[in-house]
């Protein structure tokens, strides 16, 4: 069974406890490992060329956020040099690497939730409790990809016509002004559609039930069971301050005690859990196809 056959309840609580483990323990151990889970489970989601893209963008983030928090923040004890009267120090350049490893890892770990977490798995999971908020989420999650394929069709058209013949500067911001425009009356166009569709269909008229084929199942109750403890390990270590970690006024890390080092496996195990689950299918796909 791979992560993306889970119950979404196990699914959606994984996630949640990574991505609070992640915002919250800023240790560099910790968003280094949660970094290269991401990356692993990313890979296997989507193309190389959509990965490298998403990874380019964090190299960016980061380069980014590392350069300009130190003329940002002038907290730190070692003072490399002064930028107008003020101090710029090695512990702000290191807070702000720190910083974008986190939002770059955020940012795959969300990646591979909008990937798993399908509509149907929305739905499951907050049609009953709250149906007008699974259904916005729905319609949203459903327009990101449409806007994408009209915004190509436009493009493309835009260049048949002759509109993007030229490469200055002005042309090109009115061409995509023009595109935008177009963008802008498709949605609404297609949202007037779709909602009298919904009107047609009888849609909250009364009460309504949903088809799912998802069903909780023993792995998924070991899954979330896996998932809260581990991440209870993990943030009990962080209140004990067993893994902490400061970068001001100087970076100052305590030793490892006994449950330092099981906070950080049982985190290492959490964070790889979905790119183990997935390479083992793999691996047993291509074994059974091999014996065919």
């Amino acid at each position: 069974m791979t992560f993306k056959d889970c119950n979404p309840l196990a699914v959606f609580l994984y996630f949640a406890g990574i991505l609070l483990i992640s915002m919250f323990i800023p240790h560099p151990l910790i968003l280094f490992i949660s970094f290269l889970g991401a990356s692993g489970f990313c890979v296997l989601l989507i193309s190389a060329k959509q990965f490298f893209k998403e990874i380019r963008l964090c190299l960016v983030l980061t380069f980014l956020i590392t350069v300009l928090n130190p003329f940002i923040s002038h907290n730190g004890v070692t003072t490399l040099f002064y930028f107008n009267d003020n101090p710029v120090t090695l512990e702000a350049y290191l807070y702000g690497a720190g910083i974008g490893l986190m939002v770059s890892t955020v940012f795959l770990w969300c990646k591979a939730l909008g990937t798993v977490f399908t509509v149907e798995r929305t739905v499951y999971l907050f049609g009953k409790a709250a149906p007008k908020i699974a259904i916005v989420l729905t319609v949203a999650l459903r327009y990101i990809p449409l806007l994408r394929k009209q915004s190509k069709k436009i493009s493309e058209a835009q260049k048949l016509i002759g509109l993007r013949s030229s490469d200055g500067y002005y042309d090109r911001i009115k061409a995509h002004l023009q595109m935008f425009s177009s963008l802008i009356g498709w949605s609404i166009e297609n949202a007037v559609e779709t909602a009298n569709a919904m009107r047609a269909k009888g849609y909250g008229a009364g009460k309504r039930t949903a088809y799912s084929d998802f069903s909780f199942r023993p792995f998924d109750a070991l899954l979330v069971l896996f998932t809260v403890v581990f991440s209870i390990v993990v943030f009990i270590s962080s209140f004990r301050q067993t893994i902490d970690f400061s970068y001001y006024p100087e970076i100052k890390m305590n030793e490892f005690s006994v449950l330092g080092i099981a906070a950080v496996m049982a985190f290492t195990a959490l964070a790889f859990l979905p790119l183990i689950l997935e390479v083992k299918e793999r691996v047993k796909w291509k074994r059974l196809k091999l014996k065919i």
